[in-house]
């Protein structure tokens, strides 16, 4: 069971960071976004935590049910403080800081396995327009 949701959150994070499809243009004057996720698996041998946007990819995991990779993402985006589920607002705040703006959040609980996903978008800068 593991093993399918690690691959289903593969699968998704390959597609949302993944470039436009078949040389598709945007019409002018539309807004350009690039999008993040921060994703987090818990389940009784441990939990991984990934933030993922189209520059950056920083993973953890942890043979501990609790804090320890969301605290490794919070200190790879520069953080000090250790964060948990209960306080990942600490870690959010830091990824907003940074002109990230939440669109969704899901969570999945199956069997003994928890699965965050927050997904954010902000706006594309030039320089990662003109490519």
């Amino acid at each position: 069971m593991r093993s399918f949701v690690m691959m289903s959150f593969l699968a998704a994070v390959a597609f949302l960071t993944s470039g436009p499809r078949s040389g598709a243009q945007q019409p002018k004057g539309l807004q350009k976004w690039e999008y993040a996720t921060l994703n987090y698996i818990e389940d009784t041998t441990g939990s991984f935590a990934a933030w993922i946007n189209p520059k950056v990819r920083f993973t953890a995991k942890s043979k501990a049910r609790h804090h320890e990779s969301l605290t490794k993402i919070n200190k790879d985006l520069g953080g000090k403080e250790e964060v948990g589920i209960f306080d990942v607002c600490i870690l959010l705040t830091r990824i907003g800081q940074d002109g990230w703006e939440l669109v969704t959040h899901t969570k999945t609980i199956e069997r003994e396995t928890q699965t965050f996903t927050w997904t954010f978008k902000r706006p594309a800068v030039a320089e990662r327009q003109a490519k």
